[in-house]
């Protein structure tokens, strides 16, 4: 990944940005590889941004122009003339694989078209697959290792229960029979809450994931390794009594240099 000064300037912003909701990362990318340790947030900006598009705005139209516009963004970066700093820095990898990122935006495209409601915890595995998949493909082609999404599923499940708000509620993926267990319509689910109701559900849902989330693989690549170490801990602390616990420094760096040491590359 190669940047102009003036791009690397914009990167710079909004990688700060990410790395403010993201505090943990800083302690586990001191074990990756120098190039994986400068690629990975910002491919995992890149990915907020084509999930916050998929799920995050309202306005079916907006959503769609929105993903859309990142498609036409990987066609620009193949002839050089990408707009946006993540995808000018990427500009070089885009163009030798390309299709590899362009399955990202049009498995979101796909979701967001469909726009599923599912009925259990079967169905919103199934609707998060695509992304997953391809979401474990471009890592395999940036760094090589596995290609496995499960663990890709679970993170993705989690990152819309640590993030779903009432106004973009229908695009959750929360399972209607879990909110009919608890006698909560979609919309009043608030996953912040300590109310007994609300901590009930949110556990129910966080053990599902636990269950599904995959043993570690000695043969993913580093980046991909820790970020599902991250969700690991992220699901162990949500399925404390106390809810978001707070989790020790020492875990992180513990875990992260452990899973870095078996990991492929």
């Amino acid at each position: 990944m190669t940047a102009s000064p003036e791009v690397s300037t914009a990167i710079h912003g909004i990688l700060d940005d990410w790395r403010s909701r993201h505090q943990h990362w800083s302690l586990m990318e001191v074990f990756l590889p120098s190039t994986q340790r400068h690629q990975s947030p910002a491919l995992f900006s890149w990915y907020e941004a084509i999930e916050s598009a998929t799920f995050e705005i309202r306005d079916d139209a907006v959503a769609v122009a929105k993903l859309r516009w990142w498609r036409d963004e990987l066609a620009l970066a193949v002839e050089g003339r990408a707009r946006h700093p993540l995808i000018q820095a990427w500009s070089v990898g885009i163009a030798s694989s390309v299709e590899s990122w362009r399955s990202v935006v049009d498995a979101a495209l796909h979701l967001r078209v469909t726009a599923p409601r599912p009925a259990n915890v079967s169905e919103s595995w199934e609707a998060i697959a695509p992304i997953a998949e391809a979401q474990a493909r471009l890592e395999h082609q940036l760094w090589g290792g596995t290609v496995n999404g499960t663990w890709r599923r679970v993170d993705l499940l989690l990152s819309r229960l640590r993030r779903h708000a009432c106004s973009h509620a229908e695009r959750s993926l929360l399972p209607l029979d879990l909110c009919a267990r608890y006698a909560l319509s979609v919309e009043s689910v608030e996953p912040g809450s300590s109310e007994p109701s609300q901590l009930s559900w949110q556990l129910d849902w966080v053990s599902s994931m636990r269950t599904l989330m995959p043993v570690a693989d000695s043969q993913r690549a580093k980046a991909s390794a820790l970020w599902s170490v991250a969700t690991q801990l992220h699901l162990r602390a949500l399925a404390s009594p106390q809810q978001r616990q707070d989790i020790p420094l020492t875990r992180w760096v513990w875990h992260a240099w452990r899973a870095a040491r078996c990991a492929a590359r």
